[in-house]
């Protein structure tokens, strides 16, 4: 039996990481961040998304893109969908022999994954950290 990968629980997991940036910059900032980053996402795609990240320069677009970069370079663990090697995230996902671009099967799965990751990630930075310490604590 083969083991089966939780890939929702790597969006999530991304999505959370992705959300910790909101320490380090105005929580504002970082929700208007992500749900332009879904918004092109959904409507110009991939490629499109990091184009919009890199073209905001700030700390937490560079985290944004790191976390979903490394996403991509690790899911699914048996067969990672980006396997460039490429500093350039625009280059890596476009690489002929390596990114996504050429291959519509991967393009369209990095395409959900990248969604529910921010989705997940909007949602965490929407949480009061204090609230979900204290939801922890009620759960034990």
């Amino acid at each position: 039996m083969s083991n089966i990968e939780n890939l929702d629980l790597a969006c999530a997991q991304v999505g959370a990481a992705i959300a910790i940036a909101k320490q380090s910059s105005p929580e504002e900032e970082i929700e208007k961040l992500i749900q332009g980053a879904l918004a092109v996402l959904e409507g110009q795609g991939v490629y499109a998304l990091f184009l919009f990240l890199l073209a905001k320069n700030s700390s937490v677009a560079k985290q944004i893109i790191q976390k979903l970069k490394a996403l991509l370079k690790g899911t699914p663990q048996q067969s990672p969908l980006l396997l460039s090697d490429e500093e350039d995230v625009l280059a890596a996902i476009s690489d002929a022999n390596a990114g996504i671009t050429h291959d519509l099967d991967k393009l369209l799965l990095a395409h959900d994954l990248l969604r529910q990751a921010l989705t997940y990630a909007r949602y965490h930075a929407k949480v009061d950290d204090k609230k979900l310490a204290n939801d922890k604590k009620e759960e034990r």
